[in-house]
Order: C-alpha cells, then sequence, then structure tokens
C-alpha cells in the first residue's frame, strides 16, 4: 500500500509540473510541488482526475488539494507580463478564505471574506454571487500604477466628451482601486472627476471612468449626464 501511494504521489506530480512548464515557469512549478511534498496528506487518488485537467491556454485549473480534512483548491493563472499567480482557497463556515502568491517577485498575500471571493474570481476561480459587489483593495505588481490610471483615464474622458484644458484643471481627480466592482470580470481602477467648487458642478458637470487594473484598458466611461457620473 506504501508503494502504491507513492506511486499515485509521483504521477500527481508530474502532472502539476507538468502543468506549470506549459506555462513557462518552471521554478514556480518547483516551488508548488515542493509544498505539495510537505503537505499532512498525499494527492488522494480519487482527486488525481482532477489533477490532471489542465487548460493550457492561459490558466490552470482544477487542481484539487485534500489536507488535513479541509478540501482546497488551486488555481494558477499566467499575467499579461508574463509571470504567474497562484491562489490557494477554501470555503468554509466563517466564508472564503484566499492566498495569493506571485511567481514574479514572491509576494504572498492572504485574504478573508469578500475580499477573498473577488480574489478567487479575478485569477480564474468560481464565480459566486455576493451581497457585497464593491471590494477596495491594494494594486499587485502586474497592475498599473494609481498615477498611469489617473493620466489614462483623464485622457479617455476629456476625448470621449471634448474636454478642454482649461475645464479639466476645474477639477479634482480622485482614483480608487476595487478588486470587485460590480460584474466587471477582473480588479479595477475607478477614477472619478468632480467639479473643485461644487458650484460649478450645474456647469461643467462630472465624469468617471472604469480601467482594466492588469490592461489599463477603459471599460466605461461616463458622465453624470449618463446617471453614474
Amino acid at each position: 500500500m506504501k508503494k502504491a501511494g507513492t506511486i499515485i504521489g509521483a504521477i500527481a506530480l508530474t502532472f502539476v509540473i507538468g502543468g506549470a512548464l506549459i506555462l513557462g515557469n518552471a521554478a514556480f512549478a518547483a516551488k508548488t510541488a515542493a509544498a505539495i511534498i510537505g503537505s499532512p496528506a498525499a494527492i488522494s487518488a480519487a482527486n488525481l482526475e482532477t489533477v490532471s485537467n489542465v487548460k493550457t491556454d492561459r490558466e490552470i485549473t482544477g487542481n484539487v488539494l485534500d489536507s488535513g480534512g479541509e478540501n482546497k483548491a488551486v488555481v494558477m493563472k499566467t499575467l499579461p507580463n508574463g509571470s504567474t499567480v497562484l491562489v490557494e482557497y477554501s470555503y468554509g463556515a466563517d466564508g472564503a478564505e484566499a492566498t495569493v502568491t506571485y511567481s514574479a517577485d514572491g509576494t504572498v498575500r492572504k485574504y478573508a471574506g469578500d475580499a477573498a471571493e473577488a480574489a478567487i474570481e479575478r485569477f480564474g476561480g468560481p464565480k459566486r454571487d455576493r451581497p457585497n459587489r464593491y471590494v477596495e483593495g491594494q494594486p499587485s505588481e502586474s497592475d498599473i500604477t494609481k498615477k498611469f490610471a489617473a493620466s489614462t483615464a483623464v485622457t479617455a474622458i476629456a476625448d470621449k466628451y471634448a474636454l478642454t484644458t482649461e475645464t479639466l484643471d476645474r477639477f479634482n481627480v480622485t482614483t480608487t482601486f476595487y478588486s470587485a466592482y460590480e460584474d466587471i470580470s477582473g480588479a479595477v481602477w475607478f477614477v472619478r472627476l468632480y467639479p473643485v467648487n461644487v458650484d460649478d458642478f450645474s456647469e461643467i458637470g462630472a465624469y468617471s471612468a472604469i480601467l482594466s487594473a492588469a490592461t489599463g484598458d477603459p471599460l466605461q466611461i461616463l458622465s453624470a449626464t449618463d446617471g453614474k457620473g
């Protein structure tokens, strides 16, 4: 029995390393494999099928580990910059928990509750109904910076609504990072332009833009007359 368990573990380990090599992150695969070997319980034969169920385009999903009686899932995703993110997550009585590890710099972030749900969705995990669709967070190294987001949003707003430099100077610009925002897939930067002098609202209005945190692409550009500016 001991020998059979060793063989099963070796097969599962081969799948994990092979999937990660497809993503071009061999070093990260070695770290992931080491973590699995050192876990209290090996991957069971029942989970072997899900371990081999990998995607080779942008992400690897479905690697379910049985560790200490607590079911945890792992999703790996390749970001636009070529680095890999490993997310280990679980759902319990107290809500979701997620540990996110970035291969680029070894950064590890832990989330709980709504923030964990948003992180799980962002990197390719399952989407579930959440009462709070707006979760503020912090950008990662792979996200565009706050300064770049503000500059990109202001330019996009000015182009769409033909705002002059003189008009733009009459606005305050606020920028907020959301790990979850309504039904938009992935994290976003929300940039809002509101008059410095509130009495100017009737003349120049207010504007907002939502950008993809990963790429900086504008997802929504709105004015107050659109109902959400």
